[in-house]
């Protein structure tokens, strides 16, 4: 019997808020981890459909809350819960330490456990 095949999807996060409304950078307390657009949450729920056909086992994010909330909307089209992903503090572009600390109000406290840092 031929083994089972597995596949990794690559996904990067959906349309941002600073990308459709410029007064977000200077208005916002964290213009650095701006958060879906409307729009971003529809692209989420449309490539959620596509990846239905799937069998994804683990779903793992960046902490930014733009990654968070594309999981989070692709999850819940599925519904699947929070359960089913991990958030890993390696997978952005600044220093995780940072991003990963308890007091941080933006990362939940149980986003902060879920943390591979």
């Amino acid at each position: 019997m031929p083994p089972k095949r597995q596949c990794m999807v690559v996904l990067r996060h959906a349309l941002r808020l600073d990308e459709v409304d410029l007064a977000f950078v200077g208005s916002s307390k964290a213009p650095w981890d701006p958060p879906l657009a409307p729009a971003g949450f529809e692209q989420a729920r449309a490539v959620s459909r596509e990846l239905q056909t799937f069998e994804i086992s683990t779903i793992v994010a960046s902490p930014f809350q733009r990654c968070l909330e594309t999981a989070d909307t692709i999850l819940k089209s599925w519904h699947k819960s929070l359960d089913t992903w991990h958030v890993d503090c390696k997978l952005c572009e600044v220093t995780y330490q940072f991003l990963c600390e308890p007091n941080q109000v933006w990362l939940s406290e149980r986003l902060v456990r879920r943390c591979r840092c």
